[in-house]
């Protein structure tokens, strides 16, 4: 799969990202989501708890779609700079969901490394905690989004 670790880094290196569902009367929703983590190639999964518009839609077999970003001010004022940018600035993944199901110990542990160092905060409570169920998500199209000649090269 073409540009799979390129996607794999911009998730694993997100704190939050943003995933798009159709609703049942065909208008866009859209989500953020902190907890996307990739299990295999292809494959990413994300804990869910609280989107209820989101678990609906999949749920009814809405397709998704994730805008994957590399977010750092100096990386973009350095491609501006220079008319051009090094690497893919970003990418747009699509794929159908799978059923909710209990997490495994070790996405449980994926999910403690990356948020529990926010264990003192009362967002956290609100947030994250309990963390359960998991959704997995199969990539069947990865494509880079075209920022015109800045990145024809890549």
């Amino acid at each position: 799969m073409k540009y799979w670790k390129d996607a794999e880094q911009l998730i694993n290196r997100s704190p939050c990202l943003a995933i798009a569902t159709v609703n049942e009367d065909g208008s866009p929703h859209i989500t953020p989501i902190g907890s996307l983590f990739t299990n295999e190639k292809g494959k990413c999964f994300y804990f869910e708890k609280l989107p209820q518009r989101l678990r609906e839609n999949l749920d009814r077999g809405s397709r998704f779609t994730i805008l994957l970003q590399r977010g750092k001010l100096l990386y973009w004022l350095r491609a501006l700079l220079k008319g051009k940018f090094d690497t893919m600035p970003a990418l747009r993944i699509s794929g159908v969901a799978g059923k909710r199901r209990p997490c495994s110990a070790e996405e449980k542990k994926l999910f403690d490394e990356r948020f529990g160092k926010f264990r003192f905060t009362k967002g956290y409570d609100i947030l994250w905690k309990e963390m359960g169920i998991v959704r997995d998500l199969t990539i069947d199209s990865i494509e880079p989004v075209n920022l015109n000649s800045m990145t024809f090269d890549i």
